[in-house]
């Protein structure tokens, strides 16, 4: 019989196995112009958005899952909300990563 612990550290280790396939394969192929970098340098930022994406996401779907059951609410309603408050963690990760090789400045309107 398979611990509830042992299930979790499974599934945690497929989650990142593909998310390792996803980062080396944004990686190879350099989407939003990150083909003009170094190989080396798309697979380590790809990569990392990859890890840092299921970082961001990965505990909403526990929150949706406990919360669904405990307050009787749509699912659905706390996936969209569940994925608009992970987002706002997953876009600094995402606006702080493009700084790395130059200066740090405030978003502008534009």
């Amino acid at each position: 019989m398979v611990t509830p612990t042992a299930r979790f550290w499974c599934q945690v280790i497929i989650d990142l196995t593909v998310m390792s396939i996803v980062g080396l394969v944004l990686g190879l192929i350099g989407p939003f112009s990150s083909y003009a970098d170094p190989l080396a340098l798309r697979l380590i930022y790809w990569l990392g958005l990859s890890y840092a994406g299921y970082a961001c996401y990965r505990p909403v779907s526990y929150f949706v899952l406990k919360a669904g059951q405990k307050l009787d609410l749509a699912e659905w309603g706390l996936w969209v909300m569940a994925c608009l408050i992970a987002t706002i963690p997953m876009s600094v990760i995402v606006w702080l990563i493009g700084f790395l090789s130059r200066p740090l400045r405030a978003p502008s309107l534009e």
